[in-house]
C-alpha cells in the first residue's frame, strides 16, 4: 500500500494470549513467598508408598487453619484413588460430608481448595487439570502439553523458571497476533516476497526462534495469505473512496498494459495524480486488474472503467489523462470518452517520456532494433585489440 495512503490507514487491533495448560507439579513446601513458588517435575511413573498412619497421611496439613475439618475415618482405606496423591481426605464438621483438600492449595495458603466427594470426585479431577501452578494434572500423571507457545510459556512451562507476576503480566501482552500478522503481509507485499514462503520450512524456523507463539500463528498456506491480502483490500475501500472525493483537483489518470513473458499474465497499471484535502500533490496505483481476452482497445477501456465503478469515480471528478501512443489506448480513449462523456482530443495528453524513448531508439537503432541485441554477430565492425608490452611505443603499436 502506498506510505500516503497507509498513513489514512492506521487502525490498531488487539488480541488476546490463549494460556496454555501448565505441566508443574505440587510442592510440599510450605513457604509463603512468593520467590519460593517453583519446584521441579517428580518422576511421573513413580508411585509412591501408601501411608501406614494418619500422622503420615496427614503430614503438611495444619488442623488449626481448617478448624471445621477432622481426619475422614475410611481415609487410609480409601487412599489408592489417584486424586488423594495431591489431596487429603477429610470430614466437613459443618456438612457433615466427605471432602477434598487440595495439598498445594492448603500448604501455599491458596483461597479454595476444598471440594465434596461424598458421591463422585469429578470436581476434584477438574480443579487439579486447571492450569495453573501446582496443578495441571489427571489420573495419567502431568497433563502433557506442548512445548511450543509464547515467550511466557516457554520460560514457566519448559523451563520452569520462576516469573514475577509483573514481568509475566508485560510478556503476556507483549505479543499482538493481528499486530504481527499485518507486518508479515506488509513485508510480503513492500519487499516483492512470493507468497510462498511463508510455507518455507527454514523461514517458519527463523520465526519460531524468534517467538514460539508467531510461528503458531503463520497461516500454514500461500492461499490463506493471498486471501487475507485481498480481503484486507477490500477493507480499504471504502477508506479510498472518500480520500478520493476529498481531492481537491480533479483526478487524473494514467493506464498502461504489460504481458508476462509468454503472455499467460497480462495486467493494466491504473494509476491516479491529484491534490488530496491539504492540497499536497498524490500519485499511487489505484488498481492492477488482470486484463482478460484480446489486448483491443475496447477490453482496456473496460477494465479502466470498471476500476473507476470500483472507487466511485463519476464523470464530473475525472480529469486527463495520459498514455502512450498505441493505437488500442486510441481505440480505449474513444471508448471512455463515449462512457463519461468528454472530448478525447481535449482529454488525452501524449507521454513525453515515451515518445523521447522512441525517438532515441529509432536514432541508435533505426527501424529494426532488433537486430543489435549487442552480441558479437550483430557488431558490424571488428576492431582490432594490440597487446600492450611495457617500452611499447606508439610506432611500434601502429606497425
Amino acid at each position: 500500500m502506498n506510505q500516503i495512503l497507509s498513513q489514512v490507514f492506521d487502525d490498531k487491533l488487539y488480541d488476546e494470549n490463549p494460556y496454555e495448560p501448565q505441566e508443574t507439579p505440587p510442592a510440599r513446601d510450605a513457604a509463603t513467598d512468593a520467590a519460593t513458588d517453583a519446584f521441579t517435575e517428580p518422576d511421573a511413573d513413580a508411585t509412591p508408598p501408601p501411608p501406614t498412619t494418619n500422622k503420615e497421611l496427614y503430614e503438611g496439613l495444619d488442623w488449626e487453619r481448617v478448624p471445621d475439618l477432622q481426619i475422614a475415618e475410611d481415609a487410609l482405606r480409601t487412599y489408592s484413588s489417584w486424586v488423594y496423591r495431591f489431596g487429603w481426605r477429610v470430614w466437613n464438621r459443618k456438612t457433615l460430608r466427605i471432602n477434598w483438600l487440595c495439598k498445594y492449595c492448603h500448604t501455599h495458603r491458596r483461597l479454595g481448595g476444598l471440594y465434596d466427594t461424598h458421591q463422585a470426585t469429578s470436581s476434584v479431577q477438574r480443579h487439579l487439570a486447571e492450569p495453573t501452578y501446582g496443578h495441571g494434572f489427571n489420573q495419567h500423571g502431568p497433563i502433557k502439553v506442548a512445548k511450543s507457545g509464547s515467550i511466557l510459556m516457554h520460560m514457566q512451562v519448559t523451563r520452569k523458571m520462576h516469573v514475577p507476576q509483573d514481568v509475566a503480566n508485560e510478556l503476556a501482552t507483549s505479543f499482538s497476533k493481528i499486530d504481527f500478522l499485518q507486518h508479515l503481509t506488509d513485508w510480503v507485499i513492500s519487499d516483492n516476497q512470493a507468497l510462498r514462503v511463508i510455507e518455507n520450512p527454514d523461514f517458519r524456523a527463523m520465526i519460531a526462534s524468534a517467538n514460539p507463539l508467531a510461528e503458531e500463528h503463520l497461516w500454514s498456506n500461500h492461499q490463506s495469505l493471498r486471501d487475507h491480502i485481498i480481503c484486507e483490500y477490500r477493507a480499504y475501500l471504502p477508506t479510498v473512496v472518500d480520500y478520493l472525493h476529498r481531492a481537491r483537483s480533479k483526478i487524473h489518470v494514467s493506464f498502461d498494459n504489460w504481458t508476462s513473458t509468454g503472455g499467460k499474465l497480462a495486467i493494466t497499471g491504473i494509476c491516479v495524480h491529484h491534490l488530496d484535502a491539504a492540497g499536497v500533490p498524490q500519485d499511487y496505483i489505484l488498481g492492477l486488474p488482470n486484463l482478460t481476452g484480446p489486448h483491443s482497445g475496447t477490453n482496456i477501456a473496460a477494465i479502466v472503467s470498471g476500476t473507476f465503478t470500483t472507487f466511485q469515480l463519476r464523470a464530473e471528478k475525472l480529469g486527463y489523462f495520459v498514455l502512450d501512443n498505441a493505437p488500442n489506448n486510441d481505440t480505449a480513449m474513444e471508448v471512455l470518452g463515449v462512457t463519461y462523456n468528454f472530448s478525447v482530443s481535449s482529454r488525452r495528453l501524449r507521454c513525453s517520456c515515451h515518445i523521447c524513448n522512441l525517438g532515441a531508439q529509432m536514432v541508435l537503432f533505426g527501424k529494426d532494433k532488433e537486430s543489435f541485441g549487442n552480441s558479437q554477430a550483430n557488431l558490424p565492425v571488428t576492431i582490432p585489440v594490440y597487446p600492450l608490452t611495457f617500452g611499447a611505443t606508439a610506432n611500434s603499436l601502429v606497425g
